[in-house]
């Protein structure tokens, strides 16, 4: 970074490519779950494992959030539900997880839609029912006891590609394959 501020500052960009490059778990957990899917670019089931078992090392809360929403993408969740899971780890170890917290209640508290003093798993059990409800605090309680205990999660165990994804995602390609062939041939 230059000594002296350029006019007019840094947006968020400049300083999240920095994070990437300086291997900041976090960072690398967002670019290669999100970023990079979402451009559509190649990345590997592998690079995703590594970078959300990289995000749980550090210990970090919201690290365990970012977990959850990788945990419960539909493209790579063997059970989605495992997102709950770790909301509530995210929860147990400093998130605070009232609804009036945005991340948390996705807004909701501020637009007048719930009680910003809930909590998350008071949401869930209203919301998702009591079985889901208590299945995501039974799931939460052992990989707390996991991290607790000094042992990393095995989080191949909570993360796949499912094979509709991959059959869907062969599909697309070979969609897009032929209209560029099409759209090559008429010019």
């Amino acid at each position: 970074m230059p000594s002296r501020p350029r006019e007019g500052g840094y947006d968020w960009r400049f300083f999240h490519e920095r994070a990437i490059a300086g291997g900041e778990p976090i960072a690398v957990l967002n670019d290669v779950a999100y970023e990079h899917r979402d451009a559509d670019e190649a990345v590997s089931h592998a690079e995703i494992i590594e970078a959300v078992d990289a995000a749980v090392r550090t210990g970090d809360p919201h690290a365990y959030w970012m977990v959850a929403g990788v945990i419960g993408s539909p493209d790579l969740a063997v059970d989605p539900e495992d997102s709950f899971a770790w909301q509530l780890v995210a929860c147990e170890y400093g998130v605070d997880c009232r609804l009036g917290n945005p991340q948390v209640g996705l807004g909701c508290a501020q637009a007048g839609f719930c009680n910003a003093d809930e909590t998350l798993i008071e949401n869930m059990r209203d919301n998702l029912g009591l079985d889901m409800a208590t299945e995501a605090e039974a799931r939460a309680a052992a990989i707390i006891a996991d991290l607790d205990a000094g042992r990393m999660p095995d989080i191949r165990m909570h993360i796949e590609t499912p094979a509709w994804w991959t059959q869907w995602r062969a599909l697309l390609d070979a969609e897009q394959e032929r209209y560029w062939a099409e759209e090559d041939a008429k010019n």
